[in-house]
């Protein structure tokens, strides 16, 4: 297990509570000793990633002068199967006009899939174990993705049909 010496707790910590870095630790700690138990990842270990234990941290490392956790509960949402990879030159919408990919930041805005502006809320570290691919688009643009990157496309030959 890492030790986040540097880690700066949310902005939404009482100014009464403090970030008790060992309470934190320990939690983190014992969610890395689970290990999966079904498909693929059955028998390895969890491995957080950066967005996931930042929450971890917040929830059992925020503490109040009564020695009880700020936050008991939480509610997050967030779409299945995040961290697929994209070229770091892809480019990426914003309000302000185009960025790349290697060049977001925490506290970014982009555009959501709706068109909506949102913000970047983390971000994870390089990774290029994966095998990429360009895919070209019918108007003849390109992206290039990691293999574990899932698209909803429609497969075309003579007559329209949804891919499965």
């Amino acid at each position: 297990m890492r030790k986040l010496t540097d880690y700066t707790p949310t902005k939404f910590m009482a100014k009464d509570s403090h970030y008790d870095a060992d309470a934190a630790d320990y939690a983190v700690g014992f969610i890395e000793c689970l290990c999966h138990t079904k498909g693929t990842w059955a028998g390895k270990p969890f491995d957080l990633i950066d967005w996931q234990e930042r929450i971890i941290r917040d929830l059992f490392g925020i503490i109040k002068p009564n020695g009880y956790r700020q936050f008991n509960t939480a509610y997050v949402e967030i779409p299945k199967k995040q961290g697929k990879q994209l070229a770091l030159d892809t480019k990426i919408p914003t309000p302000g006009g185009f960025t790349t990919m290697g060049g977001l930041q925490i506290g970014d805005t982009v555009f959501d899939e709706n068109g909506k502006p949102c913000r970047v809320v983390a971000k994870s570290e390089v990774d290029d174990t994966e095998q990429a691919y360009r895919l070209t688009f019918r108007d003849g643009s390109s992206i290039v993705a990691g293999e574990r990157h899932l698209w909803n496309v429609e497969y075309i030959v003579g007559k329209t049909k949804p891919f499965l």
